[in-house]
């Protein structure tokens, strides 16, 4: 492979946090930073639960399924602590249900606020019962979505973040830098 490509790939992730770029020496992954963790997990309890007390006004039967069927084939992976399988699902589930909201300014910020919490995300999902959590949680804003109940959505979804962001609240080990 030439030089240019991984030259722009090592850019790239530089541009998204991952990796730190040191003249004469290289790039190196970066460590996680406590306070992206912060901002990132406040930014999306405050703009997610809005998103989705949206959707829970505009969402359709159809979009109810599709985001119910993303939901249950997530769950085999959650059951056998897959972690990988499991978030390959988590995201697309997330995305249905904020997709009804309407709202595509806001859908592409929660995205790159996503992208940016990957790291911290994926540390979660190794941690004892979390799946478990998230899989419980899952269900109970798909009823509350069920019930057009934007209110209920909107707290049980902040309460889903919440709890991602206090778990590694509680690990300050995971960060080099210090605790959250």
């Amino acid at each position: 492979m030439s030089r240019i490509p991984v030259r722009e790939a090592l850019r790239q992730l530089a541009s998204e946090g991952l990796v730190i770029m040191e003249p004469d020496v290289g790039a190196r992954v970066a460590p996680l930073d406590p306070r992206e963790l912060l901002e990132v997990y406040l930014l999306r309890e405050a703009i997610e639960p809005m998103m989705v007390a949206q959707s829970a006004l505009r969402i359709t039967d159809e979009q109810l399924a599709e985001a119910r069927r993303v939901n249950e084939a997530s769950e085999p992976y959650a059951e056998a602590n897959d972690a990988h399988g499991y978030l390959a699902y988590d995201r697309e589930y997330h995305t249905a249900l904020l997709a009804p909201a309407g709202m595509p300014r806001a859908l592409s910020i929660v995205k790159g606020l996503w992208q940016t919490g990957e790291r911290f995300r994926a540390m979660v999902s190794i941690m004892p019962h979390t799946l478990e959590l998230s899989i419980v949680e899952h269900r109970l804003i798909l009823e509350a979505l069920e019930r057009r109940a934007p209110e209920d959505v909107a707290e049980l979804y902040r309460v889903h973040i919440r709890r991602t962001r206090e778990t590694l609240a509680r690990h300050p080990e995971l960060f080099p830098e210090g605790a959250p």
